[in-house]
């Protein structure tokens, strides 16, 4: 798993290298030689991101958001971080230029009903899953 320090707090963002197996358990993935993770420059698949141990808040979520463009991330689980209205709108402008973003997960922040608007319109008719 490779970690990215994010936040005033050194919180750490995961990129899981691996996928669910029917039994539930975590299978690395294996796509062969040369296959980057989040953040490389030659936009290649990355199975999920989570993040890990603290809470990223807004601050995370803006850092994410600046990233996201450049990742070729899936799915996104950002449940529980301390997430305001602040950093959800950073990653809803966010998302018009992440197109292989397939789920966003931000369930049990503090998001309003505003800032939840903003991102169901920038997720738009893109299918896949936005849980918030």
């Amino acid at each position: 798993m490779r970690q990215k320090t994010a936040g005033s707090g050194g919180q750490r963002i995961a990129a899981d290298d691996a996928r669910p197996s029917a039994n539930g358990a975590r299978q690395p993935i294996d796509d062969g030689p040369g296959v980057g993770r989040v953040g490389d420059r030659a936009r290649r698949p990355c199975c999920c991101g989570q993040v890990a141990a603290e809470p990223i808040g807004d601050e995370g979520a803006r850092a994410l958001a600046e990233a996201l463009p450049r990742a070729a991330l899936k799915y996104l689980y950002l449940t529980n971080n301390s997430i305001g209205d602040a950093g959800a709108r950073a990653l809803a402008e966010a998302l018009p230029r992440a197109p292989a973003l397939e789920g966003l997960f931000l369930f049990d922040n503090s998001i309003g009903d505003e800032a939840k608007a903003a991102l169901r319109t920038a997720w738009g008719a893109r299918g896949g899953s936005l849980g918030i």
